[in-house]
């Protein structure tokens, strides 16, 4: 029984993302498709996705992915890119999906580098991180 609601869910959510993607098309449509397919898998909490296409040849394009989720008791910014391609006269894009640090997460993370090096050190001076943006 538990089962068949996960799947009436997911099926639910494939509708739902169906009707969202109206206003897009193309590669950006077939990638929010991947992308909530993709969520539903790893059930981690999402919001304010954002689907950008960054290279399109027409055959093959490239879509840049932006979400905020939801990962130790607060939401980051992350995003990825994937690869869609043009299969007849839809675009069909790569279910893989890995999600890189945001450029919020990236100086944060580097302002935490600098912190713990003034710690351990009070004459150290300030480090460039190489995630820093």
């Amino acid at each position: 029984m538990k089962r068949t609601w996960r799947m009436v869910a997911a099926a639910l959510l494939l509708a739902l993302s169906v009707v969202r993607c109206s206003t897009m098309d193309g590669p950006e449509a077939a990638a929010k498709i991947s992308f909530s397919e993709w969520a539903v898998k790893i059930r981690i909490p999402y919001r304010n996705e954002n689907f950008e296409t960054l290279d399109n040849d027409g055959r093959a394009a490239t879509v840049r992915i932006k979400v905020e989720v939801w990962a130790e008791g607060e939401w980051k910014e992350k995003q990825a890119q994937i690869q869609c391609e043009k299969v007849d006269d839809d675009w069909q894009c790569d279910r893989g999906i890995q999600l890189n640090q945001g450029p919020v997460d990236r100086s944060r993370r580097a302002a935490d580098v600098n912190q713990r090096a003034q710690t351990a050190s009070p004459n150290a001076r300030e480090i460039s991180h190489p995630l820093a943006a």
